[in-house]
């Protein structure tokens, strides 16, 4: 199981599945949002020539969330890319699921 939290504008907790994870170049977990459709969020890690292409595909989204979701995975993805190029530095999770040793 893995948890994320959605932009402040609206905070919310949503929890997935992992489906498929094959360390270090695939990851899948599908989130329930009920009543709207579940959704599938793709990570893909292709190495390269002196650097490495990280891929996220997020599938299933309504089209009247396409906009939110653009901004929070804009932003994590900016925020990943600082990480790894010093410019900041990574900051533990603030939510960690029951089955990860957290609060839940």
């Amino acid at each position: 199981m893995i948890a994320t939290q959605v932009p402040a504008e609206q905070p919310a907790e949503q929890t997935g599945i992992v489906t498929a994870c094959e360390p270090p170049h695939y990851f899948r977990a599908a989130f329930e949002d009920p009543p709207h459709p579940a959704s599938t969020v793709l990570v893909d890690v292709v190495p390269g020539h002196g650097e490495t292409h990280l891929i996220l595909t997020h599938g299933g989204i309504r089209q009247s969330l396409l906009a939110q979701f653009d901004t929070l995975w804009t932003g994590a993805l900016d925020r990943l890319r600082e990480v790894v190029e010093g410019r900041a530095s990574a900051i533990a999770p603030r939510f960690l699921p029951k089955s990860a040793g957290g609060a839940g």
